[in-house]
């Protein structure tokens, strides 16, 4: 695995925020309330840490949530992006799927059908 992959951030915390907004609370008085300490709470609403799973307890007990509905909010988007292209060359049909840093294609013709210059390879 490259480092490059592993800089991919798997959390965006970043939603944190917007929670805490829509409960009209403000940093410190989530931190009261949660016994989480400001600094860590303002770390991972900017994305600059990672959050351990007793944080995201005590956090989540305040808004009423468990910590897995706060790690499903904060699953980072790169995981779930897609761009699909369908094209069409000498015969056959190709779909093209591109989640983050992964590409997959398929390709599917009629029995029998033949390819003189392989687009699969562009």
């Amino acid at each position: 695995m490259s480092s490059e992959t592993l800089s991919i951030p798997m959390f965006d915390f970043s939603v944190l925020r917007e929670i805490r907004k829509r409960a009209g609370m403000t940093l410190s008085d989530l931190s009261e309330r949660s016994g989480v300490s400001l600094g860590v709470i303002s770390k991972l609403e900017r994305n600059q840490t990672q959050a351990e799973v007793g944080t995201l307890y005590k956090l989540g007990r305040v808004f009423g949530m468990r910590a897995t509905d706060i790690l499903t909010l904060a699953e980072a988007p790169l995981s779930n992006k897609k761009q699909a292209q369908e094209y069409y060359s000498d015969g056959f049909q190709f779909q093209s799927v591109k989640y983050a840093k992964a590409k997959c294609i398929l390709a599917s013709a009629k029995a029998g059908a033949r390819i003189s210059k392989p687009d699969v390879h562009h």
